[in-house]
């Protein structure tokens, strides 16, 4: 690492979790908008903090500008290889100071790359912890190689991800561990996409029984409209209210 190196004045990197900036990146891709903002977001599901951070992502990464307008933002409904070097030219513009000092940033060291963000960008280390595998995630994404240990620890449902643009990137797979329900103790349900695990007792299966989660299926496929999810009416290993 080079001495004496200034700090980008021009924003600080985006530290907003994977799978929130992934979900933002879909919502863009099959929704048409002009301009974005924070009431968009959170009337989609965001936590204010969350949509705030989702926000300088974009502005970071030059999809949207200081007005809100969306600007750039058909890079992300390009398919193969134009959308890869799209999002190539993303990351290495976004980032250009980090890649004026190494033209390889993506391929050093979890340490090495930590002190790099430390002297280029002037973080604390606590929002390095969180931008370091956002980085990581989007040169991976724009299939710039990486040094595949530093990749974060990808957590899928069964669905493929590109059916499921909410497949969840877990970065503490231990503690996830533990919350976790063996599948035969719980009713396994998929409303329109979403997979529902509710654990099995007596209080639950009452409410199965008198069709109680039709409710929460209206729900679900309000928001999975909303979130631009497609709706499958099919329930999967057991239907709800008796009704298919």
């Amino acid at each position: 690492m080079e001495k004496n190196i200034k700090m980008d004045k021009r924003g600080t990197p985006p530290y907003v979790s994977i799978t929130n900036l992934q979900n933002v990146f879909n919502l863009l891709e099959n929704r048409s908008f002009s301009q974005l903002g924070l009431n968009d977001l959170t009337s989609r599901g965001f936590s204010r903090t969350d949509a705030f951070q989702s926000l300088h992502a974009l502005r970071f990464l030059g999809f949207l500008d200081n007005k809100g307008n969306l600007i750039n933002n058909q890079k992300l409904s390009l398919k193969g290889e134009a959308k890869t070097e799209a999002l190539k030219e993303v990351v290495k513009n976004s980032y250009k100071k980090l890649y004026d000092i190494n033209p390889n940033p993506e391929k050093l060291s979890k340490d090495a790359l930590y002190n790099e963000f430390l002297a280029v960008y002037g973080l604390s280390p606590r929002l390095i912890n969180s931008a370091l595998p956002l980085f990581l995630w989007l040169c991976k994404t724009a299939e710039i190689p990486v040094e595949e240990k530093n990749l974060p620890r990808m957590r899928q449902n069964n669905t493929s991800n590109k059916k499921n643009p909410f497949a969840r990137f877990s970065f503490n797979s231990k503690r996830e561990k533990k919350i976790q329900t063996p599948i035969s103790n719980v009713h396994e349900y998929e409303i329109a996409g979403i997979k529902i695990l509710i654990p099995k007792n007596q209080k639950t299966d009452l409410l199965i029984a008198e069709g109680g989660l039709v409710e929460i299926t209206k729900h679900i496929k309000e928001f999975a409209k909303k979130t631009g999810l497609i709706i499958d009416n099919t329930l999967n290993k057991e239907t709800i209210g008796g009704a298919a």
